[in-house]
């Protein structure tokens, strides 16, 4: 699980490292989870399209119960 909830900005540099980060994990979607992503980074992640890769949770309870 990884929380965003502190972050309002994403950086060409961490949007990399999140889909390298995919590579690693593999292919089953269900082993790494963003959670508590700010609006404003969602449409990050739409427009370039992460958010396909990645499950996206509200919250931490969220994606732990989603475990």
């Amino acid at each position: 699980m990884i929380d965003l909830s502190a972050v309002r900005f994403l950086s060409s540099v961490m949007l990399d490292i999140l889909g390298q980060l995919r590579r690693r994990v593999g292919t089953d979607r269900a082993l790494l989870r963003l959670c508590g992503v700010h609006p404003q980074v969602l449409s990050v992640l739409k427009v370039t399209r992460i958010d396909t890769l990645f499950p996206i949770d509200a919250d931490r309870d969220a994606a732990l119960a989603a475990v």
